[in-house]
């Protein structure tokens, strides 16, 4: 398959990447969390925190559309000067690396026990840490051209699935009393830090062919994804009740047990859910070693791609490797869900400052 080679990506392309890598990942980790803190409730927590991270993503990357004529490592370097860029990229760098590491973890581990008992979940991540390679050779173009195809594919069988569930649906399940308002509050401020996972979308939109437009293309994105996540989490509270969806490592893959097919064509479709969430790993992995080795070349201050893709590869792989088990990976997950807010903000510096210095140029 041949690219192009100006790394640019259309608005379109640009939803599909955030929905291809972040839909999977998120329905493995996230709702199990939102659950055991928002009850039968947790469908409004995921809807309030997911429209409040589209919202705060479109204002961040609407300022950065206009403010934005290069690169985001080079504005960064550019109006931060050399020694305050670095340690962004560094701060930068190192959260993908964890975010992605433990994320491509607890995907493996998903596969070896809801796909087939006899993967092994290293070898697993390892596969899938050489595949993102060959996806951060080829750029951004490349992982966007495959996340246009996989993100329409995912959303419509998810949603298919989800509408064969809906016949067995029970109001009663989902219904909620006042008093739980601050849990309801508390789960939607952790859907919108799971939701702000997606800090590299700053570095991605700034390649888009028209960035002035990046911000529709961006909160479109986070919506679609916020309106899947919520009804999945309802369901998956549907299906087991509260207290069981709390003790389920992956409540809404293990709802797909519960959904039967016409005519008995799938018998496992809980595999096929998997598959998805594979393909999403995957392109989530990739993104985030392109824009691992973009950043270290901008630290080093080389050329030599091939040297700091696989070096960011290895990186991803060496943290998926860390932890003796799924609640301890999923609990360091959590952690960085409930932080990113806080990286959202670092990364908000870059544009800030342009917008600042581009106000001050026309003031002069």
């Amino acid at each position: 398959m041949n690219f192009s080679k100006n790394d640019k990506i259309s608005n379109n392309q640009l939803r599909a990447v955030i929905i291809a890598a972040l839909l999977g990942n998120l329905a493995i980790s996230a709702p199990l969390k939102i659950i055991s803190i928002s009850g039968s409730a947790a469908y409004l927590s995921v809807l309030l925190g997911g429209v409040a991270a589209a919202v705060l993503f479109y204002l961040a990357i609407k300022l950065m559309g206009a403010s934005f004529t290069k690169s985001y490592e080079d504005t960064a370097q550019e109006v931060l000067g050399r020694w305050f860029s670095v340690i962004l990229f560094l701060v930068v760098f190192i959260h993908i690396v964890l975010f992605s590491g433990f994320q491509l973890s607890a995907a493996c581990t998903m596969v070896q026990n809801s796909m087939e008992r006899g993967v092994n979940s290293v070898a697993a991540a390892l596969i899938l840490s050489a595949a993102a390679v060959y996806m951060a050779f080829k750029g951004s173009e490349c992982s966007s051209r495959m996340s246009e195809i996989a993100s329409v594919i995912m959303v419509v069988f998810i949603l298919f699935i989800f509408a064969l569930s809906l016949p067995s649906f029970d109001v009663e399940t989902v219904k909620f009393t006042p008093h739980e308002g601050v849990n309801i509050i508390n789960g939607s401020m952790f859907a919108a830090g799971s939701l702000c996972a997606s800090e590299y979308v700053f570095i991605l939109s700034a390649k888009a062919n028209d960035t002035k437009k990046s911000a529709r293309a961006v909160f479109w994105a986070f919506i679609v994804i916020t309106l899947i996540l919520s009804l999945g989490t309802m369901l998956s509270v549907n299906a087991f009740g509260v207290k069981e969806a709390q003790r389920k490592i992956w409540p809404v893959i293990e709802m797909m047990n519960y959904t039967e097919f016409p005519g008995s064509l799938v018998e496992r479709q809980e595999v096929l859910m998997s598959g998805f969430y594979i393909i999403s790993s995957y392109i989530l992995t990739g993104v985030s070693v392109y824009i691992a080795s973009s950043l270290l070349k901008k630290i080093f201050k080389s050329s030599k791609n091939a040297v700091f893709v696989i070096l960011s590869a290895a990186a991803v792989f060496a943290v998926s490797l860390f932890g003796n088990g799924i609640y301890e990976k999923f609990n360091f997950i959590y952690w960085l869900y409930k932080y990113n807010v806080i990286i959202f903000f670092v990364m908000m510096i870059v544009p800030l400052a342009a917008y600042i210095r581009r106000n001050k140029k026309c003031g002069n």
